[in-house]
């Protein structure tokens, strides 16, 4: 997919993404939860999530659950990776948007990849962060979110994620703006 650059990024629309799982990548472990959000420079995103099933016999590791707040057994009723794919994959068959917008954006890309069978343009609000606010120490979501204004509480789903991350985003792309970046 590509996109129109001349395009206001105030106004660009972006599906703003996020994943958990029980392994740093597709081929390693399994998909556990996703959400996303449609969002432009004006609307009031609706943020969708679902959990998904693992394969039988798979559980989600300890640490994982650590750092997620979900249990294996959480996953109860949760649709199968193959019908959460064939969902999403059906909403966005008709999605007019430009771009994929992550925080790990290279965590995500190929979870997305694989799920959607398909590749989108991305952007990574972690390396923007990086780069518009060099001296914060750590550029996590967590921290990103709460230097920008918005303290981030104690949950880990994909869903606040996604929530935290549109908040970034916004806050970037007039970070961007004052630097004389609008495109």
């Amino acid at each position: 997919m590509t996109h129109d650059a001349s395009q206001s990024l105030a106004a660009l629309r972006v599906l703003v993404v996020d994943c958990q799982a029980t392994a740093a990548s597709p081929g390693k472990g399994h998909l556990f939860e996703v959400a996303w959000a449609d969002v432009d420079g004006t609307n009031e995103a609706q943020i969708e999530s679902t959990r998904v099933a693992l394969p039988a016999g798979e559980t989600i590791p300890k640490r994982v659950t650590q750092l997620t707040g979900v249990r294996t057994t959480d996953l109860r009723n949760s649709p199968s990776y193959e019908k959460a794919a064939e969902s999403l994959t059906e909403k966005l068959s008709e999605w007019p948007g430009e771009l994929f917008v992550a925080h790990w954006a290279r965590y995500e890309q190929p979870w997305f990849r694989d799920m959607l069978s398909a590749d989108f343009d991305w952007i990574c609000t972690h390396d923007l962060a990086r780069r518009l606010i060099p001296g914060l120490p750590r550029k996590g979501l967590r921290a990103v979110a709460g230097y920008l204004g918005r303290p981030l509480l104690d949950t880990k789903g994909a869903h606040d994620h996604v929530d935290a991350t549109i908040y970034v985003w916004r806050e970037l792309v007039g970070l961007l703006a004052e630097e004389g970046v609008e495109t």
